[in-house]
C-alpha cells in the first residue's frame, strides 16, 4: 500500500486541532433551533487506489450487499472488528411491518428471515486494512470533525437526508480524478436515554457501508460497496433497561463513485454527541 506524502498529520487527533475554530465550533451545515446536532470524525483516504479498501478499481464481482464480515461486539477501543467469513445477501431480513432489518437484530414476533448466496468479504482486504478505517493513522489518512443536524419532520421523528453527501470535497487529501472526494469514513458516537414506552428506532439508508452498534452490540450490518439500501433497528429488541443511558456508534464508509447518499431517521429525541461538546476532541482516538 502506498502512503501519501502530500500533507502531515497531527499525532492522535489528526487535523482536528487546526479545523476547530476559536469558538469551539466544528464544520457543520446550518441547523434549526429544534434539531439534533451530532459531531463525529471524517477520515479521508487517498484517491487513485492508494488504499486497497478505498479504490475506484473495485470490480463488479466485489460489489454487492454483504453481511457477517464485522464482529458482533466492538473492541476495547470501541471500534468495529473485521472478522471475515462474510456472506452475500440474497434476500433482506424484514420485521413484521415489512421494514428491512439486519440478520443480527434480536428476533421479534413476525420477523421474516432473509437468505444468503455465496461468500463475500465486503471488498475488504484484511483485518489490518480495516482497522485503519476508523482510526487516525499517520501516512494513511487525514481527519477532521464534522457535524450533522437531524431536523424534526413530524411525529417526534428527526431526519438527516443528503442525496449528495460530499462533506470534504477539495479538502484534506483532495478529490483525485473524481468530481468529488469519494473516499472517506465517518464515525459518530452518541449517548441516549432508552424509553421502553416510546418505540424508539434508528434507520439508515445510503451507500456504501454502514454499521450501527447499540450498547456496543451490532444492530445494523449494512456492508459492501453497493448502491443505496436501508436497514432499521427497533430499540425494544436490544434488551435495554428503561431510563438508562447507552451509547450508539455509527460507522459509515464511502468507497466508490458515483453515489454518496446518507440518510438517518430516528425518534430518539435524547440522542446527543457522546460526552457533550467538551469531550468531542477526546472521544475519537
Amino acid at each position: 500500500m502506498k502512503m501519501f506524502t502530500g500533507g502531515s498529520l497531527l499525532g492522535g487527533i489528526g487535523l482536528a486541532a487546526t479545523l476547530v475554530g476559536s469558538s469551539g465550533q466544528t464544520a457543520a451545515e446550518s441547523a434549526s433551533a429544534n434539531s439534533i446536532s451530532l459531531t463525529g470524525r471524517i477520515r479521508d483516504f487517498p484517491p487513485e487506489s492508494e488504499h486497497p479498501d478505498f479504490t475506484e478499481g473495485v470490480s463488479p464481482s466485489q460489489t454487492g450487499r454483504s453481511a457477517k464480515n464485522i464482529a458482533l461486539d466492538l473492541d476495547g477501543d470501541h471500534k468495529p472488528i473485521y472478522a471475515g467469513a462474510g456472506r452475500r445477501i440474497n434476500q433482506e431480513w424484514r420485521d413484521a411491518a415489512g421494514n428491512k432489518i439486519s440478520w443480527c437484530a434480536p428476533a421479534a414476533p413476525g420477523d421474516n428471515a432473509g437468505s444468503y448466496h455465496g461468500n463475500d468479504n465486503g471488498a475488504i482486504t484484511s483485518s489490518a486494512t480495516y482497522a485503519q478505517w476508523f482510526r487516525d493513522v499517520p501516512g494513511i489518512n487525514m481527519s477532521r470533525l464534522w457535524t450533522i443536524n437531524l431536523e424534526p419532520i413530524g411525529g417526534g421523528v428527526y431526519s438527516y437526508n443528503v442525496n449528495n453527501f460530499h462533506p470534504i470535497d477539495s479538502q484534506l487529501l483532495g478529490n483525485g480524478p473524481d468530481e468529488h472526494n469519494f473516499y472517506f469514513s465517518y464515525e459518530v458516537i452518541c449517548d441516549f436515554t432508552y424509553d421502553s414506552s416510546a418505540n424508539q428506532f434508528f434507520y439508515f439508508r445510503g451507500d456504501d457501508d454502514c454499521w450501527v452498534f447499540i450498547n456496543n452490540r451490532l444492530a445494523i450490518d449494512h456492508g459492501g460497496v453497493v448502491a443505496n439500501r436501508e436497514q432499521r433497528i427497533d430499540l425494544n429488541r436490544m434488551g435495554l433497561t428503561h431510563g438508562q443511558t447507552y451509547q450508539l456508534h455509527l460507522f459509515l464508509a464511502e468507497r466508490k463513485q458515483p453515489q454518496s447518499l446518507f440518510e438517518v431517521k430516528t425518534n430518539i429525541g435524547s440522542l446527543r454527541t457522546a460526552g457533550g461538546n467538551d469531550a468531542i476532541l477526546a472521544a475519537y482516538d
